[in-house]
């Protein structure tokens, strides 16, 4: 997994090239495959889902590790990316946002986002990555118990 540099844009499609002939056909001749992780900010190489789906597109061996509070989208939003980039989407990283802080709980009360039916859902159609609870430090007391009811929430959803 990586963060997209931040790059300026008329760079951009020389990086671009210069990922597509040299990491690329390393990726493809040793079955990796290296994630894009999610980012708002319009200032990075990639930004968003539907760029680093476009680039993935493009160049084989390349994924997308979908972050929840990267993204900043309500729980309907948030579905709709899964659902729409499916193909491309190997990881995600679950949490919750508010307007000033990231990474909260899954399905913090201060959040905009639920993490019960992105969990849910992945799990009903099948998604095979990992799924990875990312919290603040603040919130790491409650990993094991959101884990262990999101599993369960998973577990439900796939006898559905």
């Amino acid at each position: 997994m990586a963060h997209p540099p931040r790059v300026p844009r008329e760079s951009r499609p020389a990086l671009e090239e210069k990922l597509g002939s040299t990491v690329a056909p390393v990726l493809v001749s040793q079955s990796l495959t290296l994630c894009w992780e999610t980012f708002a900010g319009r200032g990075r190489f990639l930004s968003g889902v539907e760029e680093i789906a476009a680039f993935c597109a493009r160049h084989p061996g390349f994924g997308c590790c979908y972050d929840t509070a990267h993204a900043r989208k309500a729980t309907a939003e948030v579905l709709k990316d899964l659902r729409s980039h499916e193909g491309v989407i190997k990881v995600v990283h679950l949490s919750s946002w508010c307007d000033d802080a990231q990474h909260l709980r899954a399905s913090d009360p201060q959040g905009k986002l639920d993490g019960a039916p992105v969990v849910r859902d992945l799990a009903q159609r099948g998604f095979r990555g990992p799924v990875v609870l990312e919290y603040l430090p603040a919130f790491r007391r409650w990993l094991v118990p959101d884990a262990l009811a999101l599993q369960r929430i998973a577990a439900q959803a796939r006898e559905e």
